[in-house]
């Protein structure tokens, strides 16, 4: 199969790590804004939600959520200014 490959120890510990990785701090900070990034495509949208923090001296952002979404056929149809907006609406 040209597509297939071999999950080994090394991938399996790449694999754990980023699980790991994924579950630990940073955290919330109680000041920093908060950033709501989106976009909206033909067939698609996305956004993400960041926390611009201060860490030794310099200005960070920091992931806290992510989420993507298929548009259906109806919403396909809307103008990007309205799709731009639905993936505001669905991200808040």
């Amino acid at each position: 199969m040209p597509n297939s490959y071999i999950w080994d120890d090394n991938c399996e510990q790449a694999f754990l790590a980023l699980k790991k990785a994924l579950v630990q701090p940073p955290v919330l900070a109680t000041e920093g804004p908060f950033v709501l990034s989106i976009d909206a495509s033909d067939t698609g949208m996305g956004t993400v939600l960041e926390q611009k923090q201060e860490k030794k001296g310099r200005v960070v952002k920091t992931i806290i959520a992510c989420m993507s979404k298929t548009l259906n056929a109806s919403q396909q149809r809307c103008c990007t200014t309205n799709k731009e907006l639905l993936a505001v609406v669905t991200a808040v």
